[in-house]
């Protein structure tokens, strides 16, 4: 009797622990949501640096530097993700004390330019004539269900961006540059498959004021959303956020007309909307 009431037990006790493993095993994997740098990008990374996760913009960041440049990586699966930074831009900002102000940067892809009042599109024509970029919000791209046909509007995209606008660096290249600039500052953006990676090399030689040595230097990381701008407006992205005045407006809350009120469709329109802002510290050692 006592041999049959251990023996069982034993066998309440194993149930037990395999019940416990099994439970911390579903645990890890619902904890573990974060997505894995796909292999061959990883596998492209060189150097020291820090490359972390950012949930909210659904992007890869990697930042390395040494005492000659900051090079910036930005790895994107999120076909919604990707959409947003290819129709409406996005910004890098050094700030050389360290704090948030946006001082020295670079816009690329840079976001479209609206017509103006004095020289309006034709009807249904998706194109800006100030600088060939598609508008902001294409509703029959955002309806589709298919993202491969629209990864494959956004490679056509991609491969027409040439220029990258730059503000507080030296004054030669301040304004609207090539992408590939012989002062060494290059920015690019291309699909690897279904991932697009966006890099910048940003040589401290071309900042109007060089950052110093073993001081905490921030950069900022801004994948903007719709910019709605006024007649007033003079085709320079919007740096410093709407205008108060008569010449900017706000976007309406909630997803833009026509959407659907639930599913994807709707939280894809939602991360549309809003800029994604990330802020990282970096030292330049001497």
């Amino acid at each position: 009797m006592c041999s049959s009431f251990s023996l069982l037990r034993q066998l309440v006790a194993t149930g037990l622990l395999l019940f416990a493993g099994y439970s911390y095993s579903i645990a890890q994997n619902v904890i573990n949501l974060e997505p894995e740098l796909p292999a061959t990008i990883a596998n492209t990374q060189q150097g020291p640096g820090k490359t972390w996760y950012d949930k909210t913009s659904s992007t890869w960041c990697t930042v390395t530097n040494n005492n000659q440049a900051v090079t910036v990586q930005l790895v994107i699966t999120d076909c919604w993700q990707q959409k947003k930074i290819i129709d409406n831009g996005l910004e890098i900002w050094i700030d050389a004390k360290g704090k948030k102000k946006k001082s020295t940067g670079i816009a690329f892809p840079m976001a479209p330019t609206p017509p103006s009042a004095n020289n309006k599109q034709p009807a249904n024509n998706n194109q800006s004539p100030a600088n060939n970029h598609p508008v902001a919000f294409e509703p029959e791209a955002q309806h589709s269900n298919d993202q491969q046909a629209m990864r494959k509007q956004l490679q056509n995209k991609v491969s027409q961006q040439r220029e990258m606008q730059l503000t507080g660096f030296i004054d030669e290249l301040n304004g609207i540059q090539n992408c590939n600039h012989a002062s060494g500052l290059q920015v690019s953006l291309q699909f690897v498959h279904d991932t697009l990676i966006y890099q910048a090399t940003i040589p401290f030689q071309t900042f109007a004021k060089p950052p110093g040595f073993n001081v905490p230097i921030s950069i900022g990381i801004i994948e903007k959303g719709i910019q709605l701008q006024g007649p007033g407006s003079n085709g320079m992205p919007d740096f410093d956020g709407p205008s108060d005045g008569a010449g900017g407006m706000m976007p309406p809350p909630g997803p833009p007309p026509g959407m659907d009120e639930q599913g994807e469709e709707e939280d894809g329109a939602r991360q549309f909307w809003q800029d994604d802002e990330v802020w990282y510290k970096f030292v330049v050692k001497s």
